[in-house]
């Protein structure tokens, strides 16, 4: 039984891990682009009866104006509209334009390799207990 849990929660690292990567797959790969966006506006959603807030970002590349909504939800509506932020996308992909968080994404991605690794460790009985 212990391995068929173990087998699963390995399973589900590398299901995360190629969920991150389909999406992040273009950004290591191709060519960047950087430009200002400024706060449009904020996306309101609910979590728990409380509301979360994720801004609106407007900009302008390759000749047409965009918007996309950061993927970080926050409690209060902040950063304040009009605020300029720089936002990166892969060349050719406006519409995946985000706020660059390196060291988040860095902690992410090292979370789940760390619990994948340990897991396998365990399955492997490389781990004791």
């Amino acid at each position: 039984m212990e391995q068929v849990i173990l087998s699963i929660g390995i399973a589900l690292c590398l299901f995360a891990l190629w969920a991150l990567l389909r999406q992040d797959w273009p950004r290591l790969m191709r060519p960047s682009r950087k430009v200002e966006a400024v706060v449009s506006g904020h996306e309101q959603g609910w979590d728990s009866g409380r509301p979360l807030y994720a801004m609106r970002l407007h900009f302008q590349a390759e000749g047409c104006e965009h918007e996309v909504t950061d993927q970080v939800w926050r409690r209060k509506p902040t950063p304040p509209v009009g605020t300029k932020l720089m936002v990166r996308f892969p060349e050719g992909c406006p519409e995946m334009a985000r706020v660059p968080r390196p060291a988040m994404w860095a902690f992410v991605y090292g979370c789940i390799v760390l619990m994948g690794g340990m897991l396998l460790a365990k399955a492997l009985g490389l781990l004791g207990g």
